[in-house]
């Protein structure tokens, strides 16, 4: 079988969905020596394909395929005009896998598409005309494909809620999985990055910080309140990709008088760093609105970090009984929940407990398995 992965999002290095796609392409690879797989990349710097390739152990059954065209002109032509079949650049495959909700037009191929959410048209962050242009590319990516693969459970209940057109059995799902290299470390790696980084005791979010669904405006709100009872010591640090609607919560914070207690740590912190930040922090907290998994809970839980979440979308779903959950539209719940597991050593040790436990049922070599067998389900056998 002659598998095409479109791993360009893997070149994201700041996003769940790049991390998404270099972590299957890689499991795969190392599950799979029977099938052959070609990396797609549309037009991208090789320094940000460098790491994926750095990566893939040297084996006959894997090559590369780069096209000098912007993914979005790519798309154009396969979602907007309905030409240039991918076999014209990639050759004869069976399977073209695009990991993320928009695939190319085919001539034989059978079709598989990642989603990961419906974030981009549920939430106002976008303008109509960019909702309504994506929804009719995205249907007919969906409309086109075997098979469509879902994060989760609420990604499935999402898509067929929006997309009227799909049916039930057309959609699986699978669970993420989580990198190795998120456990917990010893107390001497630790003291070095408290050292390096000079934050002492902190709450950590993990995530974007232009974007509404993240919820950051009230978390930051709920954060100033348990500061001016004096409740909490720990400073806050938001860690993540910023752009320009980031304002209001920057603003936020300077209106609260919080910049010397709120870290707003922009830069990209290669991954073998991430897992130590975890290991620092003493909560992670996540009060997204909406998410189609919520990578950083299960990073968090690796690393043995007690996590606050939102009771909403696929957080539960994730998280089950290892979070404590809060409404995200409630400032008070979310500072409570604050207050409440930074005070109790008890709770924050038997989250860590069952965190640590409940990641067991994630890993990315079960989920290539379980791609594996759409693969082979989609060919008939």
């Amino acid at each position: 079988m002659d598998v095409v992965l479109n791993v360009t999002p893997a070149l994201r290095h700041t996003t769940g969905i790049g991390t998404y796609a270099k972590e299957l392409a890689l499991a795969l690879l190392d599950v799979d020596r029977k099938n052959r797989y070609t990396l797609f990349f549309s037009r991208n710097p090789f320094s940000g394909r460098r790491s994926i390739y750095g990566n893939i152990r040297k084996n006959k059954n894997v090559r590369f395929k780069a096209i000098n065209l912007p993914y979005r002109v790519l798309n154009f032509l396969w979602n907007g005009l309905g030409l240039f079949p991918v076999e014209n650049i990639c050759g004869r495959c069976d399977i073209f896998h695009s990991l993320d909700m928009l695939s190319p037009f085919v001539k034989n191929a059978k079709l598989l598409t990642t989603v990961h959410d419906l974030s981009w048209l549920v939430f106002g962050d976008n303008s109509k005309q960019f909702k309504t242009t994506l929804y009719n590319e995205v249907s007919k990516s969906l409309n086109r494909s075997k098979t469509i693969v879902a994060d989760s459970i609420f990604t499935k209940k999402e898509l067929l809620k929006y997309f009227s057109s799909l049916k039930e059995d057309k959609i699986e799902v699978i669970h993420l999985g989580v990198s190795n290299v998120f456990h917990p470390m010893d107390s001497s790696s630790i003291q070095y990055g408290k050292n390096k980084y000079n934050w002492g005791d902190f709450i950590l979010y993990v995530g974007a910080l232009g974007q509404s669904r993240k919820n950051l405006i009230r978390l930051v709100n709920a954060y100033s309140k348990l500061k001016k009872k004096g409740h909490i010591r720990e400073k806050l640090v938001l860690c993540g990709s910023i752009s320009k609607r980031a304002r209001g919560l920057l603003k936020t914070i300077e209106r609260l008088d919080l910049r010397r207690d709120i870290i707003v740590y922009e830069r990209w912190i290669p991954d073998e760093e991430m897992p130590l930040l975890y290991n620092m922090a003493k909560i992670l907290i996540y009060p997204s609105l909406y998410e189609g998994f919520g990578l950083p809970i299960l990073e968090a839980m690796a690393c043995g970090t007690p996590v606050i979440t939102s009771n909403t979308s696929s957080m539960p779903e994730v998280g089950g009984d290892a979070c404590l959950y809060i409404d995200p539209y409630d400032t008070e719940s979310i500072g409570k929940a604050v207050e409440r597991l930074l005070c109790d050593n008890a709770l924050r040790q038997r989250l860590s407990l069952l965190g640590l436990e409940r990641i067991k049922k994630y890993g990315w070599h079960n989920a290539a398995q379980a791609t594996i067998e759409l693969y082979e389900k989609a060919l008939g056998g």
